[in-house]
Formats: C-alpha cells, sequence, structure tokens
C-alpha cells in the first residue's frame, strides 16, 4: 500500500512538472517558480520513502530500515517556517510500529525513547532502564539517560543533572558536561560549575557545543577561560556566533576595541534584552553620545518596560550629556516625576484625617516624647517613601524576573535601609539625642523589658500560625534577609536588618509619629495611630497583626521609660532573632 502511494505521488508530481514553465520576464513567475522546486523536493522525497518502503518490504526484520524511514519522515516533510509536518500522523505510526515489532532491538528501543518528550519521555525511559534488552551495550543505556538529561533540562527535574552524569560514566565519548554545569549553576554552586566546563574544555567535539560553554562561563565570570574558548571556536570556522557573551568577556579583559567589534558584528535581532542591556551599560562605559542614544534607542524599541521610570535615559544623560533628547523620553521621567509626587502626597492619606481629629478634640494632650508636630510626620513619611523609590528604581532589575537576581536584592535591601536611615535623621537632627536619652528605666529593666516583650511577641505569633496553620514570615522580606546573609555574610544582614532598620523605624515611629499623633489626638489614640500606622507597613495578614501589637508596646515602652532604648532593644532582639531563624533554615 505505502509503495503504491508513493508511485502515485510521483506520477502527480511528473504531471505538475510537464507543464511549461513561464518565462522570467513575466509578471508573478516567480510563484510558478517556487511552486516546481517544492514539485521537484516532493518528486524526490517520494523516491527516497519508496526505497525504504521496498527495503521493507523484502526485509521486514531490518530494525535499522525501519527507524531510519521514520527519521527520513521527521525531516523530510518538515516545514521550518510553519513548525510542521504534512506526514505527521504518518511519522507517529511510523514509531508506534517500530516500538511495537522490534521490542527487543535495544537500538530502536532507544530510537522510540528519543522521539518522546516530558513525562512521557521519562515513562518510556524508566521502562527501558528497568528492563534492557538483553542485547542492550552500555551505550545503549547511555544515550536513553542523554536523553532524559535534555528532556530533564528543559522540564527543570531535579534529577537531570545526574543522568548526564550517568550518561558520560556509561559512554565516555559523550559531552554532557553544559547540562550538568547549567544545573549546578542554578544550585548556586558556580565553582562547581566552572570547575566542570573547563574539564576537556578545548577539546569539546561540537563547535556550538563549544560556545555555549564558552558563554555560561561569561555568565559564570570565568572571563579568560570563556575567552579561550571564543578563540579556539574561531579558530575553527571563523568568527563567533555569541557575540554579545563574547563581547562581556572581552570587556572584562579590557579588549574595549575587540568588544566594540564584536557588538557591531551582533544584529540586533538576535539579541534578547539582557543583551541588549549590556550593550547599552558598554556605550555608556565607553561611547559617545551617538552610540550611547542608538543602544538605548535599541533597547527601548523592546517595549515601555526596558526602561519604565527613565532610570536609563538619566543614566544616559549623566554619561553622555549631549545625547539628544526625544518626545518618547519625557514620558517615561514623567513617570519617575509623578512617582516622587505621588510619594511625597501619601502621607496625606493619614496625616489629614488625624489632623482633622485633633481639632475637633478643639485641645491638644502634652506630648510624650520631645515634641514634633504633623509637619513633621508628613515629612519624615514622605523622604522615607522618597528614598524607597530611589532605592527601588536604582534596583528596578532585581524585580524584572520571577527569579529575582539575589545580589541586586541584597544591594537594594542596603542601600534601601541606609538612605532611609538618612532620610529620618534629616527630620530629626539633633533631637535624636533626646531620643536616645537614659529614661527612667534602669539598664536591666530595659534590657529584661525588650527581650520579654520580644519572647511574649513571638509566643502569640506561633499561637496564631498554630492556630491559622500558615506561616507569618512575608516571603518578599524574608528573600531580602536571605539574599543579604548570602552575598554580605550573616553579619551584614544583622547589621542592616537587626541595627539599621530598628533605628529608621524607631526614631520614625516611636519618635517622630508618637510625639506628633499624641499631640493631636492624646497620648493613648497617638499610640495607638503609630502602631496602626506601623502595622500597614509591614504589610501582610500575619505580619501586620504582630507588627501592630509590636507597635502598641514599644509605644507604651516609649512613654513609660521617656526614652527609646526599650522600644529599640525590643525592636532590635526581634529582628535578630528572625534573622537566625532564616540563616539557620537555609544551612
Amino acid at each position: 500500500m505505502q509503495v503504491r502511494v508513493s508511485l502515485v505521488a510521483l506520477l502527480a508530481a511528473a504531471a505538475a512538472a510537464a507543464e511549461p514553465l513561464p518565462e522570467p520576464g513575466q509578471v508573478d513567475s516567480h510563484s510558478r517558480y517556487v511552486e516546481a522546486l517544492r514539485e521537484e523536493q516532493a518528486s524526490r522525497a517520494a523516491e527516497l520513502l519508496a526505497r525504504y518502503d521496498r527495503r521493507l518490504a523484502e526485509a521486514p526484520e531490518d530494525a535499522v530500515a525501519a527507524v531510519e524511514r521514520c527519521r527520513f519522515l521527521g525531516l523530510a516533510f518538515y516545514d521550518p517556517e510553519t513548525e510542521e509536518n504534512s506526514r505527521e500522523e504518518e511519522r507517529l505510526d511510523c514509531i508506534a510500529d517500530v516500538e511495537r515489532r522490534f521490542a527487543g532491538d535495544p537500538g530502536a528501543r532507544v530510537f522510540v525513547v528519543e522521539e518522546r518528550w516530558g513525562d512521557e519521555a521519562r515513562e518510556a525511559a524508566e521502562a527501558f532502564l528497568a528492563e534492557p534488552p538483553a542485547a542492550a551495550q552500555p551505550q545503549h543505556l547511555a544515550a536513553v539517560h542523554a536523553h532524559l538529561a535534555r528532556v530533564g533540562e528543559t522540564a527543570e527535574w531535579d534529577d537531570a543533572a545526574s543522568h548526564a552524569e550517568q550518561a558520560m560514566a556509561l559512554d565516555p565519548s559523550l559531552d554532557l558536561r553544559l547540562q550538568v554545569a547549567r544545573s549546578k549553576q542554578w544550585e548556586g554552586d558556580d565553582e562547581g560549575a566552572r570547575a566542570v566546563l573547563l574539564e576537556g574544555l578545548l577539546e569539546t567535539e561540537t563547535r556550538w557545543v563549544l560556545e555555549q560553554k564558552a558563554a555560561l562561563l561569561v555568565e559564570l565570570e570565568a572571563f579568560d577561560d570563556a575567552l579561550a574558548a571564543f578563540r579556539e571556536a574561531e579558530r575553527r570556522e571563523g568568527e563567533a556566533y555569541h557575540h554579545a557573551e563574547y563581547a562581556r568577556a572581552l570587556v572584562a579583559k579590557g579588549e574595549i576595541a575587540a568588544a566594540r567589534a564584536a557588538w557591531a558584528k551582533s544584529g540586533e535581532g538576535w539579541l534578547n534584552d539582557e543583551d541588549l542591556r549590556a550593550r547599552f551599560e558598554f556605550e555608556l562605559a565607553h561611547g559617545d553620545a551617538e552610540t550611547g542614544r542608538a543602544a538605548y534607542d535599541a533597547l527601548r524599541e523592546r517595549g515601555w518596560e526596558q526602561d519604565p521610570v527613565g532610570r536609563d535615559r538619566l543614566a544616559l544623560y549623566l554619561a553622555h550629556p549631549d545625547a539628544p533628547w526625544t518626545w518618547q523620553d519625557a514620558w517615561p521621567l514623567g513617570v519617575l516625576a509623578f512617582a516622587f509626587f505621588f510619594a511625597s502626597l501619601l502621607p496625606a492619606l493619614f496625616i489629614l484625617p488625624i489632623a482633622w481629629a485633633g481639632l475637633a478634640r478643639q485641645g491638644r494632650a502634652a506630648a510624650a516624647t520631645p515634641g514634633f508636630g504633623l509637619h513633621h510626620a508628613w515629612t519624615v513619611s514622605a523622604l522615607v517613601l522618597l528614598a524607597e523609590v530611589v532605592a527601588a528604581v536604582t534596583h528596578l532589575d532585581g524585580f524584572a524576573e520571577e527569579s529575582a537576581d539575589r545580589a541586586v536584592l541584597a544591594r537594594y535591601a542596603v542601600v534601601g535601609s541606609v538612605a532611609s536611615l538618612g532620610a529620618v535623621l534629616l527630620v530629626v537632627r539633633g533631637r535624636a539625642f533626646d531620643l536616645l536619652r537614659r529614661g527612667s528605666w534602669s539598664w536591666r529593666r530595659t534590657v529584661l523589658a525588650a527581650v520579654l516583650g520580644t519572647l511574649g511577641l513571638r509566643f502569640a505569633m506561633w499561637l496564631v500560625e498554630q492556630a491559622t496553620g500558615s506561616s507569618g514570615g512575608d516571603a518578599i522580606t524574608e528573600e531580602m534577609v536571605r539574599s543579604v546573609s548570602d552575598h554580605y555574610g550573616l553579619d551584614a544582614s544583622l547589621f542592616a536588618i537587626a541595627m539599621l532598620t530598628p533605628i529608621t523605624e524607631e526614631l520614625a515611629f516611636r519618635g517622630v509619629m508618637l510625639s506628633a499623633f499624641a499631640g493631636a489626638l492624646g497620648p493613648r489614640w497617638g499610640n495607638f495611630a503609630q502602631a496602626a500606622l506601623f502595622g500597614l507597613a509591614h504589610a501582610h495578614p500575619i505580619v501586620t497583626p504582630y507588627t501592630f501589637a509590636m507597635g502598641l508596646l514599644a509605644g507604651w515602652m516609649t512613654r513609660r521609660s521617656g526614652t527609646l532604648w526599650p522600644a529599640l532593644g525590643m525592636h532590635a532582639f526581634n529582628n535578630a532573632l528572625a534573622c537566625a531563624a532564616l540563616a539557620a533554615s537555609a544551612a
């Protein structure tokens, strides 16, 4: 039957080819020429397929011919433009036929496994490995493990690297070090990834794989080895294809002219967003106004989200002030200006109601701490918000992906902490010494109150977690704390989270706001208002009630002791425990 189908196709193609082709000068002649070319290709494909059919009719036990016929169906009739195969059903039937007829042939079984992806590939591979054909050799087992490694890398299976290592152990001729290195990189083991890639690096058989290894070495900041791999690839077949990674390695080694030549060879259409940003940063550091402007335009053409608040345009201005401006530059900078304007007005949402409530009381209670007014509360809130906006804008890349860059998150956490403390000190200034005076409590009582307050609040949090079955942690804050600890060490994490943050928040909430709100609402309602705002600033279903209770207790301690030390100690002890718990969970 298959032979008859092939013969019919041949006859149809021959009949079509008999039609005379138009003259080259005729309008639309190219369409008929392309049609004729495709008819000739179809005719040749049908002829070659008929050869497989004749062979299998003569020798139905020929597993190699059966497998090769399936592979031919997969490639000869595949259209890369549409990504479709006109004989896909026949190809699938061919694979099913091979699986049914040659279950004892290891080569055919390996082929069937390699034609499957996802969970189907795992199921077929595990069946093969659990009970391989009697004639199976180590290279057959290796091929199955290698396919699982490739599929697993795409599907992000945890055991993908393990399959790659088993494949190479069974068949040393296989090179799956790239998959193993990527897995180690994802696990955070950059040293292990580099070591795997460097093993026989320049002896990598396939030029494309060699360049991919070089590109990954650039990500791992092994620039000398990356350059050696790129140059070996060039020696084999001319210029490299991974122009962006090659340029980054050259920049890292100070070869600016060569890097510029590499960037010039990289067509913008082939560069991803990360590459375009790297090119823009290269032009900021080593280019001029014209090249910087061109690199910025190429980046912005990928969409407004590449520079939503004009940060990169401001960077271009600082690097090359004479770079021309366009009307398209105005709106992202307008967004940034609006963000600053909105941050400065946002405190009105709580300051104005408190001011109106204070006027309704027709009187003022004595301030509990050194006198601050509502204008101070507004100013300190606005400055802290502006500091956070600046920190977020300058570290926007850390939030661009679902898997944020931990190094950027760590810098954002530290910069945000320092900037916020600076904003608060601009308002408090010399009165910080009044807020941190000795007070009426002894140091023993101060420390005891801080420790007992923290333990009591954490016990209450534990009870809530047990009752609700949920974690009381804020995932975003926890990720930032982990990032600081991973990149700067536990000491830096404790300094930023358990020292700078408590000082900033206690000066702002129990210093400025408690005094200002108490002056308008009286001591009790003023304490309630600052605690409510403190809770809302830590927006989280469980964290907010916890921080509200903490704010109430810290405000009461401040009023009773006449100093911020008890509240500051409780806050610092609480954050230190949180840092230690996260460090222990990550260990």
